[in-house]
């Protein structure tokens, strides 16, 4: 292990997307398990997780690639939630949420009497307000019996050394199981709200439950779907479960000094979160709304024949057509895994059925096809893949060439124009007549 100065974003070879490098030896970073690289077609993202590492004071790398970053929380700690257990390890995120709301401590008091249990029933009130909002009050009022529930039978073993059940059950609130819970009305909708996250905010989530309220996850989902602000979300921490304890305890010599330390720390936290999940957000909603014109075209697939569900080259020159188009007038965006009726459809089948799943073989394979036709204009063409609505969509960004552009299908040139909202060949004298004017010295 040594310690790292320096790091920076940078294209390696083998990789279609950015990696964070350090800079001393140009290596690849891998995540904090040390599985996958941290890397990411969006360099933004990346230069954000550089820019916050110093925060973690010294930073060490070890010998796997991944970093010590003494375990601050911190965009490096929230990309490597992402990769190693929201998307790698999807069911047992997914397995973790759906029971975890009936142990949730927002909807309790762990205090018991005045004055720190009033306290904590205002502290919590606007947060628990929030969540009748979000879920619906009447699965408020149902959830919150579930956590008295799991709260006093779990305490009651504890001290009893006893297994409770439905059956032998008599203190506050209403006993489930977990399995009973997970196929719950109430779990399934908050699982549903968790699942329109993006992967981004998902993993948001995760490192401010983990990092921030340990003790509820609904609180973390709040400021994560934005019903909470930054400062409320750090407030209502400090009255969470075993929180409003501490601060009461009398060997705390400042317990306000205490609570604004707490404070400050989970606020830096949430708005950590939020930046974080921020990057998952898209523009590709709002221009899809807006409909095809002549800088802007969709396309369902790259590769696939949706009715036959099979490869064909036919469906990818379709794509090569508009490419071409937009090099040769004013530059353009395709977005691929878009339907012509403006419907989020994404490519992941194709990704399935011809790449393994492998979101990076198929932009391999994206990247073979457009050097192919386009060698010479390869520096004017973007593409990387967006999630939106939890499908992922390839956009793909074309700038305007400075010299005429063909494309070849068997054996024969071909010059495509875009006017709105659609591609055309151009051929005699329309042809002569348009490159004069497009492509004059």
């Amino acid at each position: 292990m040594r310690i790292v100065e320096s790091f920076s974003v940078a294209r390696i070879d083998g990789q279609s997307d950015f990696v964070v490098v350090e800079d001393q030896t140009n290596s690849p970073i891998r995540t904090s398990g040390g599985k996958f690289l941290v890397t990411s077609d969006n360099s933004e993202l990346l230069e954000f997780i550089v820019d916050d590492l110093h925060r973690c004071g010294t930073v060490k790398i070890k010998d796997d690639g991944s970093l010590d970053f003494n375990q601050v929380p911190c965009a490096y700690a929230v990309y490597s939630f992402q990769r190693e257990l929201v998307e790698s390890q999807s069911e047992k995120f997914e397995s973790s949420v759906q029971t975890a709301p009936a142990h949730d401590r927002l909807l309790v008091q762990i205090a018991n009497g005045p004055p720190l249990e009033v306290s904590q029933i205002e502290g919590l009130a606007k947060a628990r307000l929030a969540l009748s909002d979000l879920i619906g009050e009447d699965r408020v009022g149902l959830l919150t019996e579930y956590a008295w529930g799991k709260l006093y039978s779990t305490q009651y073993a504890a001290f009893n050394n006893e297994v409770v059940n439905a059956e032998n059950y008599d203190g506050p609130g209403r006993f489930i199981s977990d399995e009973d819970f997970r196929d719950s009305e109430v779990s399934k909708h908050i699982v549903s709200i968790i699942s329109l996250l993006n992967t981004h905010q998902k993993s948001a989530f995760l490192a401010t439950w983990l990092f921030a309220t340990r003790e509820s996850g609904l609180l973390a989902l709040l400021l994560i779907t934005e019903r909470l602000s930054p400062t409320s979300f750090a407030r209502s921490c400090l009255y969470l479960g075993e929180n409003i304890l501490n601060f009461a305890e009398d060997e705390l010599e400042n317990p306000e000094e205490a609570k604004r330390e707490q404070f400050e720390a989970v606020l830096a936290i949430a708005n950590l979160a939020l930046t974080y999940g921020g990057f998952g957000e898209n523009e590709i909603l709002a221009e899809v709304r807006q409909g095809e014109n002549d800088l802007r075209e969709f396309k369902s697939s790259f590769f696939l024949d949706i009715n036959k569900q099979t490869k064909e080259d036919a469906i990818s020159f379709q794509i090569i057509k508009t490419i071409a188009a937009f090099l040769n007038s004013k530059g353009g965006t395709l977005y691929v895994g878009v339907s012509d009726d403006c419907q989020i459809v994404g490519v992941d089948s194709e990704i399935s059925l011809f790449f393994k799943g492998s979101l990076d073989k198929y932009k391999l394979a994206v990247k073979e096809k457009i050097k192919t036709h386009f060698n010479g204009f390869y520096d004017l063409i973007e593409w990387q893949g967006r999630e939106v609505l939890n499908k992922t969509v390839l956009k793909v960004s074309v700038a305007k060439a400075g010299r005429p552009v063909f494309v070849t299908d068997k054996g024969k040139e071909h010059f495509f124009v875009r006017t709105n909202p659609a591609t055309e060949a151009l051929e005699g004298s329309r042809l002569v007549d348009y490159l004069g004017r497009r492509f004059k010295a």
